[in-house]
Parts: structure tokens; sequence; C-alpha cells
């Protein structure tokens, strides 16, 4: 019972703390890191009241409601926001990159602003979706039971799982990771360009 008044806590504390820069994101319209916290955030509200509904022992859970069409929809919300905390920060990565990118023009237009609002949430609820919707082909049952979590997505083990829903989180992934990579190295090289200036402005 200790680890499931743990996970209790600290689901519902994550949920609350994840609401916190919320505000600040949305007044300064930061799409991507938005999309991220509601996800985050989804996620650990399900996991809050799943555990709240199912947090008995193994023997428990055979005697406890069996969470039709609730966990039917849950479930589809937990695959969504798996992938959309994925695909988010993907989109954070490559904006990231884009800012510190020599091509990155001072001052934006209208249009380019609206261009940029549309690829992040092509990117940040594209994959969520795709995901909900091809799991529904591939899941071998409705959802699973357990102690505590709750409400479980199932996926397959047959080869259509892996191009329609497993393949597309790792590569969304190695995208991020790119991004991540161009931005270190602009940082790495603006770091040299601040060192050559300082030691310059020394002998000047």
């Amino acid at each position: 019972m200790t680890t499931t008044n743990t996970f209790i806590s600290l689901s519902g504390l994550s949920t609350v703390v994840a609401l916190i820069p919320l505000a600040w994101h949305i007044r300064n319209k930061n799409t991507a890191a938005i999309c991220l916290i509601v996800w985050i955030t989804l996620f650990n509200f399900l996991s809050f009241s799943n555990a709240i509904i199912w947090g008995g022992s193994e023997f428990d859970i055979y005697t406890a409601w069996d969470g039709k069409i609730f966990c039917d929809i849950e479930i589809k919300f937990f695959i969504a926001s798996g992938a959309g905390i994925v695909s988010s920060i993907a989109a954070i990565a490559r904006n990231l990159a884009r800012v510190m990118s020599d091509k990155a023009p001072v001052i934006k237009t209208k249009r380019a602003r609206r261009r940029e609002l549309v690829q992040d949430l092509l990117l940040c609820l594209g994959l969520p979706v795709w995901m909900m919707v091809m799991h529904y082909f591939v899941q071998p049952s409705r959802y699973l039971l357990l102690a505590t979590t709750g409400c479980t997505p199932t996926i397959g083990d047959s080869w259509p799982s892996i191009p329609l829903v497993l393949i597309w989180p790792p590569i969304v992934s190695l995208v991020s990771a790119y991004y991540a990579g161009l931005v270190f190295s602009s940082l790495i090289t603006c770091y040299h360009s601040f060192i050559l200036l300082l030691s310059l402005t020394i002998y000047l």
C-alpha cells in the first residue's frame, strides 16, 4: 500500500507542478512548450486517477470495477500523451535549432509566424492522433487492468504493429536528437566566438 500511496502522491504532485509554467508559455505563445505541458499533465492526471481507482493489490484487481468504456477511452489518451510528449520535444528542439541558426530572420512576418504555428501543431498533434487511430488496428484486447496503474493499453506482437505504431516514437526521437545536436553545435560555435572576441578585447 505504501507503493500505491507514493505513486498517487507523486503523480498528483507532478500534475500540479507541470501546470506552473503553462501561463508563462501561453503568454509568450510557445506552442510546442504548451503542447508538451498539456501532454505531460494529461499523462500524470490519468496515472493519478487510475491509482486512486485501482490502487489495491493484485488480488483486489479481480473484484474491482472492470473499467468498461472508461478504460476504452482512457488508453487512447495514454497512447496519445506518450507520443505527444516525444513529438513536442522534437518541436521544441527544432525551434531552438532554427533560432540558433545563422539563417534565422531577425523579424518574422505574420505569414511566417502562422506557418511556424501550423508546423508546430502538425508535429505536436499529428503523431498522437495517428497513434490513437492506428492503435485500434493492432490492439489484441481492449485493455489490461493492473494494480495501481489501472487501465493499460495493449499492442499486438504482429508485424503490422511496427510500421503502424511502434516505429514512430523512435523515429521522432532521432529527429529530436538531430536538432538537439544542431543546437549543441551552435552553442559551441557561439562559445568559441565569444572567447575569441574576449581575447581580442583584452589585447586592445
